[in-house]
């Protein structure tokens, strides 16, 4: 995760945003793998794992600071 985004907004709502869109890529690999057979188990597997790590991330730069959470 700190490859992919070395520059992690320290902001809560964009971490989250980030995590969406993660979920989104996730869907969407599955969606092409259930739906059309397009796509495999393995790509929704990688997503899911960045998905994760971006989860991980965002808790790891958790702060309790009010400023930090919009």
């Amino acid at each position: 995760a700190k490859e992919v985004h070395p520059h992690f907004p320290s902001n809560l709502g964009n971490q989250l945003h980030i995590i969406g869109e993660e979920f989104g890529e996730t869907i969407q690999a599955y969606n092409k793998w259930n739906d059309d057979k397009t796509d495999s188990k393995e790509h929704i597997k990688t997503e899911l794992i960045q998905l994760g790590a971006m989860v991980l991330r965002t808790l790891e730069n958790w702060v309790d600071e009010e400023d930090n959470l919009i």
